[in-house]
């Protein structure tokens, strides 16, 4: 049976253990001692790094130890942070630091486990966009939407801009997947949803899937005039790539109706009012036969009957 003493047991543990394990002096902030997953993680011998200052690898070290060392030896705990240290061949990696004060004979060192946490922040990074994208066309999704639109809404009230909405919905669609079948409908969707995002002509203008068949345009400092435009550009591309739809009451091809809604929002006025108004135009759109373009009317007397119509 292996019998192994504390100091024995420990120096295991520093050897083995699969994150870095790094000490300080404290008061010379040199690095006296680590173990070979820091060796690893940073690129240098153990040689190389007990002859460096914390600042090689680290250029706030220093004032980071003065400032972390206080806080710990204050609290007595250890404290945890994410840091970015520099390897030999000059690449920068995120750390998570957890540093602790010992002391030996008399003297305060400073012990940090540092973890390499790069691969993990890129996987919560793509767990977040995933959240923020529709599984099936790629766009945004409702909770990007709300998350971008509060951001755009409170922005246009700061600098009394205008906000502009294009709720869109696809002509006829049930007819199309009891056609062409759900795997093609998805198709459909997709191209669809491909369409509308390249017609968008600012990286900030923003194109969601609000459900089903139907998406939504977000266009912030942008006018009636130019919401107007965008949509009949989304048209214009839709036209030209002649999806066929052989069940359709209006064409031979897929076509969407759209509702446009603008305002300069003040603290009056909410965002999801914008959206209903545009939904309001929207489903107008739809009464008035579908494959249209219909506006909004700023009107306190506003019925869907006095919606402007774009031609097509």
């Amino acid at each position: 049976m292996l019998s192994l003493t504390g100091n024995e047991l420990s120096q295991k543990i520093f050897e083995f253990s699969n994150d870095g394990i790094l000490i300080l002096s404290i008061d010379e902030n040199r690095i006296i001692e680590v173990n070979p997953a820091v060796t690893k993680m940073l690129g240098f011998s153990r040689e190389d790094l007990l002859s460096m200052n914390i600042s090689n690898i680290q250029p706030r070290g220093v004032d980071l130890i003065k400032k972390y060392t206080e806080q710990v030896i204050t609290n007595r705990a250890e404290w945890t942070n994410e840091l970015t240290f520099k390897t030999k061949s000059d690449k920068l990696i995120l750390v998570e630091v957890s540093a602790s004060i010992i002391t030996i004979d008399n003297q305060n060192y400073l012990i940090s486990m540092v973890r390499d946490i790069g691969c993990r922040k890129q996987i919560e990074e793509q767990l977040r966009l995933f959240s923020f994208t529709d599984g099936l066309t790629g766009i945004a999704n409702r909770r990007k939407l709300d998350e971008y639109m509060d951001i755009e809404w409170r922005r246009a009230i700061r600098y009394e801009l205008p906000i502009s909405v294009i709720m869109i919905d696809i002509d006829y669609f049930k007819p199309y997947n009891d056609t062409y079948g759900h795997l093609q409908g998805d198709i459909c969707l997709k191209a669809v949803a491909s369409i509308i995002q390249k017609s968008l002509i600012r990286p900030g203008d923003l194109c969601a899937r609000y459900g089903g068949e139907e998406f939504i345009v977000l266009l912030s400092d942008t006018d009636e005039k130019g919401s107007l435009h965008i949509a009949n550009k989304i048209n214009c591309n839709l036209a030209n790539e002649k999806i066929k739809h052989c069940k359709s009451d209006i064409n031979t091809f897929v076509t969407v109706s759209m509702g446009l809604a603008s305002i300069v929002p003040t603290s009056k006025n909410t965002s999801s009012q914008l959206i209903s108004k545009a939904d309001q135009a929207l489903y107008q759109a739809k009464r008035e036969g579908r494959n249209k373009i219909i506006r909004f009317l700023e009107d306190e007397n506003y019925c869907p009957n006095k919606s402007a119509t774009s031609s097509l």
